[in-house]
């Protein structure tokens, strides 16, 4: 089983304990220590390297969920790090910067857009991390797979005619937009004419 020395190989063993003794409580509400949250990072990263080229027919390997619970390990770090005293975070900083290296190197910015097929807006951070994807992959494979996020819909518009919006009874079918018409002018303009499909 691998230690922390060996998922952290740039921190001494004082170093160590001194990360180790800075505990925050992460976004489920558990403890972690500063180092245990560097080593996740470390190890969600290196294992998106290590199946680069592994493809979904592999039924272990990691795809869209985990890239996201990646994503949000390293808001744990950068979480951790903001209460940190200066001291730690020197500590903590060559390490961090040596794997964000890594996730940087096989990843990619997502100029397709392709994690809005999954990642809700709401749930992610404004961390530069959110906006990558890998190079390529299982998890750009999965992500492929699903279907294009529906546009989002634009004001309604009210159709141009020489009628205006119903404010008389009810659509009786329940479904067709012309129940809510009626004409600007004439006998059925009438306020006190009964809707279509009204009782008379």
């Amino acid at each position: 089983m691998r230690t922390l020395s060996d998922v952290l190989p740039l921190l001494s063993a004082d170093q160590l304990a001194e990360l180790q003794a800075w505990v925050v409580r992460d976004r489920f509400r558990e403890d972690r220590d500063l180092a245990s949250v560097l080593a996740s990072w470390a190890v969600h990263v290196q294992r998106f390297e290590d199946e680069l080229d592994k493809t979904l027919d592999d039924h272990t390997v990691w795809i869209e969920y985990d890239w996201q619970a990646a994503q949000y390990v390293r808001d744990g770090v950068a979480f951790a790090l903001d209460g940190a005293p200066e001291r730690l975070r020197l500590i903590a900083q060559p390490t961090l910067a040596a794997i964000d290296a890594q996730f940087e190197r096989i990843s990619q910015v997502d100029e397709a857009g392709l994690r809005k097929r999954m990642f809700n807006p709401d749930d992610t951070s404004d961390g530069w991390w959110w906006g990558r994807l890998p190079v390529r992959g299982p998890v750009v494979d999965a992500l492929l797979e699903r279907p294009e996020p529906a546009p989002e819909a634009g004001p309604a518009q009210e159709p141009s005619g020489g009628c205006h919006l119903m404010t008389r009874g009810e659509d009786p079918d329940g479904e067709d937009w012309w129940w809510s018409r009626v004409p600007r002018t004439g006998p059925l303009a009438d306020p006190e004419r009964p809707a279509p499909g009204a009782p008379g």
